[in-house]
């Protein structure tokens, strides 16, 4: 997620990753969504602002996909649980269910 608007998306090995916009109700066009296909290593570029183009090193493992951090981009997983604290805020805990006999 960034401010500003992402064009012009190009990956260089679609048969690793694909990756789209987010469009919202306010069509902002500023949050991509990398879906992971298989593993390997690979890149995508994106477009801010029609003028500023952007590398985003990706790296898909079996257990999780790793993207190299780039100024100006906020980086949220999807694919992991979130950690018990975040920026001073406690998450609750998930409910342990139990077998009822």
């Amino acid at each position: 997620m960034t401010k500003g608007k992402l064009t012009d998306i190009r990956i260089e090995n679609n048969q690793i990753i694909d990756v789209y916009p987010i469009v919202t109700i306010e069509n902002k066009k500023n949050t991509l969504v990398v879906h992971p296909l298989k593993e390997g290593i690979t890149c995508f570029t994106v477009m801010k602002n029609y003028k500023e183009k952007y590398l985003f090193h990706v790296n898909v493992t079996e257990n999780e996909t790793l993207i190299k951090e780039v100024d100006g981009f906020d980086i949220q997983v999807l694919d992991k649980p979130p950690t018990s604290e975040i920026k001073g805020l406690l998450l609750d805990k998930p409910p342990i269910f139990k077998e009822v006999e």
